[in-house]
């Protein structure tokens, strides 16, 4: 397959039978591939909110914007000009600089690392989204049991601001969507 054929299949948008089984399959992935692929739903939905943002403008424009080592082409650049242009609120920026940094860490990290590593749960617990989770579990503990735990939190934060970001709610924050992970 050539590089042409590659970008195309990563740029396909799935239906929506093909999402619901991704999303079950995710659920099954180390924390590793969860932590990745759960961040880079988020950013393709922040792209995504960006370029409907903009006028039209034509593929090669817009390559010359996202593609490759281009001024948008990084999730951190989404996330401030997102910013920027007040698409997402100041909740909403924090939570994603902390699941870009959380990303990273996963991405680059050549020791075993999970959400269960300190330094990995210390970041989680400052994300608004774990101050959501435990007034949640507070309100009806044995419902919301699947809220426990940074893995959790985690994606519960990526799924929900994936869902507001592509719903254009990103200023207001409405929408849910979680699937808690197998061994919760």
């Amino acid at each position: 397959m050539s590089s042409r054929g590659l970008k195309t299949l990563m740029k396909s948008g799935p239906t929506p039978e093909e999402m619901s089984a991704y999303r079950e399959k995710l659920r099954e992935v180390d924390d590793r591939a969860a932590a990745i692929i759960a961040a880079t739903n988020v950013e393709d939905a922040l792209q995504e909110c960006l370029i409907e943002s903009m006028i039209d403008l034509p593929k090669s424009r817009l390559d010359a914007i996202f593609g490759g080592d281009r001024p948008l082409s990084t999730f951190s650049a989404k996330i401030r000009i997102a910013a920027a242009f007040d698409c997402i609120s100041d909740e909403v920026y924090g939570d994603l600089l902390y699941i870009k940094d959380i990303r990273n860490v996963f991405a680059h990290t050549r020791i075993h690392i999970t959400f269960e590593t300190l330094e990995i749960r210390e970041a989680v617990g400052h994300m608004s989204y774990k101050a959501l989770a435990d007034r949640l579990i507070e309100l009806s503990p044995d419902n919301l049991g699947w809220f426990k735990g940074a893995r959790n939190v985690y994606m519960f934060a990526c799924q929900h601001l994936e869902v507001i970001i592509r719903a254009g709610k990103g200023r207001s924050g409405v929408g849910f969507v979680f699937s808690p992970s197998p061994e919760s």
